[in-house]
């Protein structure tokens, strides 16, 4: 009558594990080891990486771990893995799909070629096919938000009679992401209001793959806050 969750929590305790593991390699590339380990201890522990990535399989431990992987593998200049590593980000939560377009697109700019672009869409591209196979075995549609998730996604940009109100993405919304006592960022992981004083001059020395993740993952926060 009943199932075990102990399979979903080791795994969601091992991807979230792998996740800090590429993430203190991509850190390597940027700051010296002892830099490196104790922001990626920082980030398992002082984050939602230990309180619910970790907690339960899907879709955060999934989608980190493919993030994380991208962004080891930019700093490799491997694009193709690094839209492998996207890629499972998108199975898991497909409008990630935004940080890999700012990832490949920032560096082929960057780069002034266009096989970044080329490398990292082609191959995040099979997140998104195997997003929809999935989507056709288990809801029977080709749909990308099958089920509720579509309903929610309709609500989200309807503005006619019966829709949803948009939401006030630059006002309560944002703010409260931020600073709420329920589920506020700066709330839980206070130490990034330590680091903002020196995001001006970090963004000056950045790498690329720094800057443009940067970007998409405010992309992705502002679609996630829509939906």
């Amino acid at each position: 009558d009943t199932f075990s969750i102990g399979p979903s929590a080791i795994a969601a305790a091992t991807a979230s594990a792998i996740t800090i593991v590429f993430m203190h390699r991509a850190l390597l590339s940027l700051v010296n080891r002892k830099t490196a380990l104790a922001a990626a201890v920082l980030l398992a522990f002082g984050t939602a990486m230990w309180s619910v990535s970790a907690d339960s399989l899907w879709t955060h431990p999934t989608t980190l771990m493919g993030l994380a992987i991208g962004s080891w593998a930019m700093t490799r200049s491997h694009f193709a893995i690094a839209g492998l590593g996207y890629a499972v980000a998108i199975v898991s939560r497909p409008h990630t799909a935004v940080v890999a377009a700012a990832v490949g697109i920032w560096e082929s700019i960057t780069r002034k070629s266009i096989r970044p672009a080329l490398l990292v869409g082609a191959t995040s591209l099979l997140g998104l096919i195997g997003l929809v196979a999935w989507n056709k075995v288990n809801a029977n549609s080709w749909d990308i938000f099958p089920g509720t998730y579509g309903g929610r996604f309709d609500a989200a940009i309807s503005t006619g009679d019966g829709g949803q109100a948009k939401p006030d993405l630059w006002g309560a919304d944002l703010v409260a992401t931020f600073f709420s006592p329920l589920r506020g960022i700066f709330f839980y992981s206070p130490f990034l209001l330590a680091l903002l004083p020196g995001v001006i001059k970090a963004w000056r020395v950045a790498p690329a793959w720094v800057r443009s993740s940067t970007v998409g993952a405010g992309l992705y926060l502002l679609v996630q806050l829509a939906g």
